[in-house]
């Protein structure tokens, strides 16, 4: 039905439409003006969920009452149809100035000091807008732009009073990941469509492009941060590190605030060094004593858009510093017994199907991780001091389990007393351990029988060094006798001992006393007790998978980490003397790796699109965040057994989906105040696995076109590809791990089995 008037408008024309309402120029014969005249659909008129979003509109927009803010003159009912009045703006939209074409960095400079403020006042009285987009950017007659259309916009829960909608709400092609779940949002959802707008402001394009709205949600829910080198490759680096903070996938990740983000925008058009360093940080961490004062955020609705300072721009975003002091030793004794380093997870798709681990022979896979050092023969060690108690359920001690080639022990229970060690095929000579003077003559001892026929997801040393346990399958029944957890005595010979699961093991965790093992499968952490065939207890459940799990090196803590949701991964530490819940993170994007410090003080993780991030255990607050660059590739890390760096990987070229062909870049930090010392290039290479030696002279880096070894001594000071190397013939590397007493690694492919490496 064409329409005249509406109560005192006189219909003109109407200017666009939508779901809920149409807009129309109208003129305003009692003040002689034109206004924009938004009427609600009349077969939405009765229904009470839109009338009252359309009548929260007005109020909303009469409550904020910003100069860059689109202003409501009037609303009403007349005619059978609701109506607001609002000022007509005849300059067009963003997008119609735009016209796919990207602005200039001062025009961009220019609109972000103006709707910002306005965008900052609404989040600060709990308003979010929801569908930021150009088209919503409204032009007036002197070319000024304003923030028009809150038809869906939210109050938070502090100021809602509204009936909530379940769903995603918005436009897809700029809706933020939390929005297109249908969860809570705040004002970091606006800015990560203001970062979408961003990168299409700045390339011409959006950074996604889908056939259907629902595959648009999931590219921003699932897929890494576009590179807007591969669309304006002559924009200036810093470009990126302000999209990436801004469309970061969780919001803490994001800027708090309009006024931080521009004020990064300005220093880069006006060339200086932006003031808050992007991406990953959560906004204004709370102090604790003893940490350097922070500045305080400004007060709700205060707009700072001084110009920044000029600080240096590193990647990385220190969140607390901790005092530079060492580590505390985790044993007092010469050769301490070292728990088992968290390895890479392997990347888990979500939809990958569920998996159930269940024990059918631990006693005989446990008593060869823990019992078969200890009758091995060679030179004594000195004793080790047992690790803090496990917290098990009393039972009886077990009974060994019978097999010819597997050394049996009075007890399970036992702390680990003095071990021998073996020399299996060694001169009386060998150095003590793997270091620096002994690099170039690493060789292979020996491939462990049995590994080759699938591929090795996991491998460590146990608690004694004397036991080699792999993580092995690929098998996609559920009692495939190819996934399995196998353990080698390296003294001994065959195909060791086999323990079938009944699912993909993705990881494992000994504890260090070697009375317990944790199992990381389908949808649950499960441990076992040394000698027994049934489970103990669950640690962790997730509805999609757990997918790796990691002791602390004194075995106080144990961490499982696994998808819960689409983008969503806890990861929860434990306190192994009664199961108590110490901390929970959200690790964002499903589990890449995970290492405790040495100390056990700090956990650090990296998920399948580059995040790295670094968590105190008590608490769960962020010690320092990374982005890098990954495509969903393996993002491995690793701290050195001293303590004082911490190493990872990530892509170092613009594509990185070149299989063993890509380039890796190798990143150092000093873990005294998380300060990035810089990285270096691993060509050729898709790092997959990181490894220091206990002397920490050593570092061992596989791929899946090869590994080597390098002296730490030399990344750390040169920074340069390393020259002093030793190269591993071997490819396909997932996973490392040096004994405890440093004198071997372990390497484990996905196609040529585990194998043992060491100086002849």
């Amino acid at each position: 039905m064409a329409l005249d008037t509406i109560g005192k408008y006189q219909i003109r024309r109407e200017l666009g439409r939508g779901g809920m309402a149409a807009v129309y120029e109208a003129y305003d014969p009692t003040f002689e003006r034109l206004v924009a005249l938004k009427v609600l659909s009349a077969e939405l008129l009765h229904d009470v969920t839109f009338r009252t979003r359309f009548e929260r509109e007005a109020k909303t927009i009469a409550a904020l009452e910003h100069p860059a803010i689109v202003p409501v003159y009037d609303y009403g009912e007349a005619n059978g149809r609701a109506y607001l009045a609002m000022r007509y703006m005849s300059g067009g939209s963003l997008a119609d100035k735009r016209r796919g074409q990207p602005l200039t960095g001062r025009d961009i400079v220019s609109l972000f000091e103006r709707i910002g403020p306005a965008l900052d006042r609404a989040h600060a009285k709990g308003v979010v807008h929801r569908d930021l987009k150009p088209a919503n950017i409204l032009y007036d007659d002197n070319g000024e732009p304003y923030v028009g259309d809150f038809g869906i916009a939210k109050l938070t829960a502090a100021t809602n009073t509204e009936l909530t909608q379940g769903g995603a709400i918005g436009t897809p092609s700029y809706m933020s990941p939390e929005q297109a779940r249908g969860e809570a949002v705040d004002g970091r959802t606006d800015l990560y469509a203001i970062g979408v707008m961003l990168f299409e402001l700045l390339t011409g394009a959006l950074p996604y492009a889908s056939e259907t709205p629902t595959g648009m949600m999931m590219k921003h829910i699932l897929d890494p941060i576009p590179r807007l080198a591969a669309f304006a490759p002559a924009l200036p680096p810093a470009w990126q590190a302000v999209i990436d903070r801004a469309m970061a996938k969780r919001r803490e990740d994001r800027y708090p605030n309009m006024a931080t983000l521009t004020q990064d925008v300005r220093a880069i058009v006006d060339g200086q060094v932006m003031s808050m360093t992007p991406p990953m940080m959560s906004p204004y961490p709370a102090q604790t004593p003893g940490t350097p004062a922070r500045p305080m955020p400004a007060a709700p609705g205060t707009q700072v858009y001084a110009p920044p300072p000029a600080v240096s721009a590193a990647t990385t975003v220190v969140q607390e510093v901790r005092p530079p002091t060492p580590p505390r030793p985790m044993a007092a004794a010469a050769t301490p017994a070292a728990a088992p380093r968290a390895k890479r997870s392997p990347f888990i798709f979500v939809g990958l199907g569920v998996l159930a681990c269940t024990a059918l022979s631990v006693g005989a896979y446990l008593v060869a991780t823990q019992l078969a050092p200890r009758l091995l023969t060679g030179a004594a060690q000195p004793p080790t001091v047992a690790a803090p108690t496990l917290k098990v359920e009393p039972t009886a001690a077990p009974t060994p389990a019978a097999n010819p080639t597997t050394p049996v022990a009075t007890t399970a229970a036992t702390a680990a007393p003095t071990a021998t060690r073996p020399a299996p095929s060694a001169t009386p000579t060998r150095p003590a351990s793997i270091g620096a003077a002994t690099i170039k003559q690493l060789s292979q001892l020996r491939t462990f029988d049995a590994s080759s026929d699938n591929p090795v997801r996991w491998v460590n040393f146990g608690p004694d060094g004397a036991a080699v346990l792999a993580a092995i399958g690929n098998g996609s029944g559920a009692a495939d006798p190819a996934n399995r957890l196998q353990t080698w005595r390296i003294g001994g010979t065959g195909s060791g001992s086999r323990l079938q699961v009944l699912g993909i093991p993705w990881s494992a965790a000994i504890h260090p006393d070697g009375r317990a093992v944790v199992v990381a499968a389908g949808k649950a952490a499960t441990l076992y007790r040394v000698g027994e065939t049934a489970a103990q207890r669950t640690i962790a459940t997730r509805a999609l998978d757990v997918s790796t799990v990691a002791f602390s090196r004194d075995g106080k803590y144990l961490a499982v980490g696994g998808p819960e949701a689409i983008g969503r991964t806890p990861i929860q530490v434990f306190n192994t003397d009664g199961w108590t819940k110490v901390s929970e993170v959200d690790n964002g994007y499903n589990m890449s790796a995970m290492s405790f410090s040495p100390d056990g003080s700090l956990l650090a993780a990296s998920n399948a699109t580059g995040q790295i991030t670094v968590w105190r255990v008590s608490d769960g607050r962020r010690v320092m965040s990374y982005k890098a660059d990954a495509n969903y590739m393996t993002i491995p890390l690793t701290f050195s057994d001293d303590g004082r760096y911490f190493v990872s990987a990530g892509c170092g070229s613009a594509d990185c989906a070149g299989g063993a062909a890509r380039q890796s870049e190798i990143l150092i930090w000093r873990t005294s105040d998380w300060s990035l010392l810089g990285s270096f290039v691993e060509p050729n290479n898709a790092v997959e696995a990181l490894a220091f030696s206990p002397n920490g002279e050593v570092l061992f880096i596989g791929g899946r076109a090869s590994g080597r070894f390098v002296t730490t001594a030399e990344i750390v000071t040169t920074l340069k590809t390393p020259t002093n190397a030793q190269p591993v013939t071997l490819n396909n590397i997932t996973s490392a791990d040096f004994s405890p007493d440093g004198r071997f690694v372990v390497i484990g492919t996905s196609n040529s089995g585990v194998h043992l490496w060491g100086v002849p």
